[in-house]
């Protein structure tokens, strides 16, 4: 069986973007959250695929190293995301069935991700995504955090949001219809410094409506 760091030389390209699943294994589909069509084609799809114990293993961080990490999606629930302070060249971060992702420091070290998805996550605030850090290292026709969507998360203080000075593409939300998150936004009674803001709000299907799509 080939090995990760196999893959990774194989692949034998500068540039790439990784994937990691729960077996390793490849997706042949992805969501796309962003209303423009343009941020559809800045998203930086997995190159080579791991899973959550490869992506653990020194000698493959090592191999990865020898190269530009710009993409990183990870579509499975894993235990560490520290590992990720080591790719500073990621310029689109997705992080789907986030339930243990709870700090996001190293955010503070990827100075020129654009694009971030979380998904299921639990954040007390956003500071690490909007820290001054990476504010100021910004030229003027390429902003860094372009677009965020937050797909079923819970963040405690969106203050960070409005301190000033930032200011973004798009901010997309995906909650349920218990949710509170759009509320809380709202409790701030400022303008989202983002051109474009969706929130979209899912609710369950009811018994009635389950029965009718049987029934067709």
């Amino acid at each position: 069986m080939e090995s990760a760091v196999d893959r990774i030389i194989k692949y034998g390209k500068e540039y790439l973007s990784i994937g990691i699943t729960e077996d390793g294994s490849g997706r042949k589909s992805f969501g796309i959250p962003w209303e423009a069509t343009c941020q559809a084609y800045n998203m930086k799809l997995p190159d080579v695929y791991f899973s959550p114990e490869e992506i653990k293993d020194h000698l493959v961080i090592e191999e990865l190293l020898k190269h530009k990490v710009v993409g990183c999606y990870i579509f499975t629930a894993i235990d560490d995301y520290s590992f990720l302070k080591n790719f500073r060249d990621i310029r689109d971060l997705t992080i789907y069935e986030g339930v243990n992702l709870k700090d996001i420091s190293f955010m503070r070290d990827l100075e020129v991700c654009k694009m971030l998805t979380l998904h299921k996550a639990h954040l007390s605030d956003l500071e690490d995504i909007f820290a001054s850090k990476r504010r100021i290292k910004k030229d003027l026709f390429s902003p860094y955090m372009t677009c965020l969507a937050l797909d079923d998360c819970i963040i405690d203080d969106y203050g960070t949001m409005f301190d000033g000075g930032i200011s973004f593409t798009e901010l997309i939300i995906f909650q349920n219809e218990n949710s509170k998150e759009e509320e809380k936004l709202m409790a701030y009674k400022k303008p989202i410094p983002v051109h474009t803001y969706r929130c979209y709000i899912f609710r369950e299907k009811t018994k009635e409506e389950k029965k009718e799509g049987l029934d067709q």
